[in-house]
């Protein structure tokens, strides 16, 4: 039952999670609570995408979640995810160098300022079984699995299944209806 409430109540934040901008909002200000929520998000994305067993070179193994090259978050991801667990899994944040092997992770993010070099990142990834996130329409039509957006003063994201790397991953219908498009084909209809 606990399970069930926990992933209830990730659906609700995933659902109304907003970033509203204000004109009287420091720009630092607005790029930090953009962030946040972003950072919500992707540790809702979690709760709601299964993994296969061999994601993980055991079953204590961490969950990674990834931040390829620059880091748009610095401590607000690590604050959002501290002693969280999935699956029997610690989440655990790393910032690996860009051309490192990004197969040991679970979760990918790319910034924005990557996108140009997120054609090679994603090409490097070989395994379908990492969910890779990223924050463009160029990263979903790169091979990216799901991108976040900003419309209408709110974070929202579009997902790619055509992404090879969701090959190995079942995402959750609950995650698909709070999308604001999902593309079906690989030219993103």
């Amino acid at each position: 039952m606990a399970i069930l409430s926990r992933r209830a109540w990730c659906l609700a934040a995933l659902a109304t999670a907003t970033w509203m901008t204000t004109s009287v909002t420091p720009v630092w200000a607005q790029h930090d609570l953009e962030y946040q929520v972003k950072a919500e998000y992707l540790y809702n994305f979690v709760q709601f995408v299964n993994w296969p067993d061999s994601a993980w070179p055991s079953a204590d193994a961490p969950f990674r979640i990834c931040v390829a090259g620059a880091d748009p978050f610095g401590p607000i991801l690590d604050r959002a995810v501290q002693g969280e667990r999935v699956g029997g899994h610690p989440l655990r944040v790393e910032r690996p160098a860009a051309d490192a092997n990004m197969d040991r992770c679970q979760v990918v993010f790319l910034s924005a300022n990557e996108t140009p070099r997120s054609p090679g990142i994603l090409k490097a990834i070989t395994s379908t079984s990492v969910l890779t996130i990223g924050e463009s329409t160029d990263f979903l039509l790169a091979g990216g699995a799901i991108a976040f957006a900003l419309d209408g003063g709110r974070v929202r994201f579009d997902v790619n299944l055509q992404s090879p790397h969701l090959k190995d991953l079942r995402v959750s219908s609950k995650l698909l209806r709070l999308a604001r498009t999902i593309w079906r084909q690989e030219n993103g209809s």
